[in-house]
């Protein structure tokens, strides 16, 4: 028993920031197995007696927990909008002719024209530059509302989960190092978290199976 109701999380959040591979394994091992049944309930630790009566009821309902600790804004949506400007995105990072060319592009949904697009240092990973790609379609809908689309499945954890982790870390990782990506312009969270705007960020239905997440 387990006063979080893992069976949900594994089956609705988990998927965001655990590779396939592993939630396969997770499943197999907490849920799938015959000889172990998982239950969510109200029975605290006995150190809890001490803030007075047990609740006897769930005190949270832990999938909206974490929606709300893992949002970089909590006008941050997992859905597409109905309303607002449609922006699809894009960043590479290869080698042409024997060097390394990377950058990135944004499209307007509504006019299929580019709205930017750039050169970035040959030494940043496609990773960063779909990151970087990303953060710059949202300095386009400052104070707008509108959907980002990006294929990328960590430019889409970044924004929606690993973000957040970062900002509370002190965009630092486990070895107390700087983060790879401190140099593009998420660093200190400026590009998502000081402009006002409501928007989401996810991948076009049908782009790719290993891509739509929601």
């Amino acid at each position: 028993m387990s006063p979080h109701n893992i069976r949900r999380v594994l089956q609705s959040k988990a998927e965001k920031w655990i590779t396939d591979a592993r939630i396969l394994k997770y499943e197999g091992i907490l849920i799938s197995s015959p000889k172990l049944t998982l239950e969510a309930t109200a029975l605290q630790n006995p150190a809890q007696f001490l803030y007075g009566e047990p609740c006897s009821e769930l005190a949270h309902d832990c999938l909206q927990q974490i929606e709300e600790q893992i949002k970089i804004r909590p006008d941050l949506e997992g859905e597409e909008l109905e309303t607002g400007d449609k922006l699809f995105v894009d960043g590479s990072s290869r080698v042409l002719e024997g060097k390394r060319r990377s950058g990135y592009a944004i499209i307007d949904g509504k006019t299929l024209q580019v709205k930017e697009s750039g050169p970035l240092s040959p030494s940043w990973s496609a990773q960063a530059c779909e990151l970087h790609a990303v953060l710059r379609a949202l300095r386009l809908l400052e104070g707008k509302a509108g959907t980002i689309y990006t294929d990328s499945k960590y430019a889409y954890g970044v924004v929606h989960t690993f973000g957040k982790i970062w900002e509370e870390r002190g965009l630092i990782n486990s070895q107390g190092k700087g983060l790879l990506h401190d140099k593009t312009d998420f660093a200190g969270n400026k590009g998502s978290k000081r402009d006002s705007y409501s928007v989401h960020t996810g991948t076009p239905e049908g782009h790719g199976k290993h891509n739509q997440r929601k």
